[in-house]
């Protein structure tokens, strides 16, 4: 695991998060349950893919790319996709799960900072700050939490080779 603060200029940082990700009109689509591995109804999630199965999937794709690419050491991208976790009393960790089950890079980038998470393995809790990416092992047990202390936890999730 690395983790990397102001990993964006921020020039770079405020281009994604107040002109792609946080506008009124950026559309996010509500999931029941965040993981398949047994979260239960009453927890849901907003995603937003942005490249899926080898092709792009939405209109930020290019400036994602062209903002976080230079950054990366990359052979093939597998996914991108933009995380809104709601607000909820108190934070709630979600179930863990694995992204893919072959080793691959997990990187997570912080649109905010906020009282939520992700953890890593049993132990391994890398805090929401903004401009933070974390880089593991994606085939490794995580998970992901809501935030209560912020009208939502943003992050932008890549997997790469």
């Amino acid at each position: 695991m690395k983790i990397v603060d102001s990993f964006l200029s921020e020039e770079e940082f405020s281009v994604v998060r107040d002109n792609l990700v946080f506008n009124t009109g950026f559309p996010f689509f509500l999931h029941q349950g965040v993981t398949k591995q047994g979260d239960s109804n009453s927890h849901w999630f907003g995603a937003h893919v942005v490249y899926d199965q080898g092709v792009p999937t939405s209109d930020v794709y290019d400036e994602i790319a062209n903002i976080f690419f230079p950054h990366f050491r990359m052979k093939s991208l597998l996914r991108i996709k933009i995380n809104f976790y709601p607000h909820t009393h108190k934070v709630i960790e979600h179930a863990s799960h694995v992204d893919y089950d072959f080793s691959h890079t997990a990187a997570i980038f912080s649109l905010n900072t906020c009282d939520g998470y992700t953890k890593i393995g049993n132990d391994a809790i890398v805090d929401s700050v903004e401009n933070r990416m974390v880089f593991f092992d994606g085939s490794n047990q995580h998970r992901s939490t809501t935030t209560s202390n912020q009208s939502g936890r943003f992050n932008i999730a890549f997997n790469y080779l």
